[in-house]
């Protein structure tokens, strides 16, 4: 009795377009592997590519410019939340770690202060939002940490991006610091 060819039996002998990306020995060499699939298989361009990467918003980050306006840290994560990202004051409590009221007052605060909506011009900079839920650091002071560590810029550089004066970052860079090394009681 002869076997059948199903859909699978063709599949089964190519090997996975993925199979180079899991061998890889580091991010370039994958991501190399990558566009060069999406070349060849999918026809699709770098430009085509950076395009729709582009497009889609970043759920889980928050453009760092937010905290050049003058507003608080605390203000302008709200706003941005409330109005770009549409989400209840309930929804922006739960993923900062704050009471919902808190969210409200603040939202409140910036509708006087900030009427307009952001125009965010330089939006590649980022902070993963789930930092902000650390309650032992400050709003400003994750910030200010994320920028200088993660992201490697200087003082001088982050008082550029956020719209504030170098001494400011120092000090909340200290204060973070020094929070960090505490042992919790």
């Amino acid at each position: 009795m002869a076997k059948k060819k199903g859909k699978n039996t063709a599949d089964s002998t190519r090997t996975s377009p993925f199979a180079s990306f899991e061998t890889s020995k580091n991010s370039q060499e994958t991501l190399t592997a990558l566009l060069q699939y999406l070349k060849q298989e999918k026809g699709l361009t770098l430009q085509q590519l950076l395009q729709a990467y582009h497009e889609q918003p970043q759920q889980d980050h928050v453009p760092i410019q937010i905290f050049s306006f003058s507003l608080s840290p605390a203000e302008s994560i709200t706003k941005y939340l409330k109005e770009v990202r549409k989400l209840k004051f309930r929804e922006i409590g739960k993923i900062l770690n704050r009471n919902e009221r808190t969210a409200w007052i603040n939202y409140r605060g910036v509708q006087r202060k900030h009427p307009a909506p952001f125009v965010l011009d330089q939006p590649y900079l980022s902070i993963p939002l789930n930092v902000f839920a650390d309650r032992s650091l400050s709003i400003l002071e994750h910030v200010i940490v994320h920028l200088h560590t993660t992201l490697s810029f200087s003082v001088k550089d982050i008082a550029k991006i956020l719209n504030r004066h170098p001494s400011i970052i120092h000090t909340c860079l200290s204060r973070a610091k020094t929070k960090e090394v505490k042992p919790k009681q």
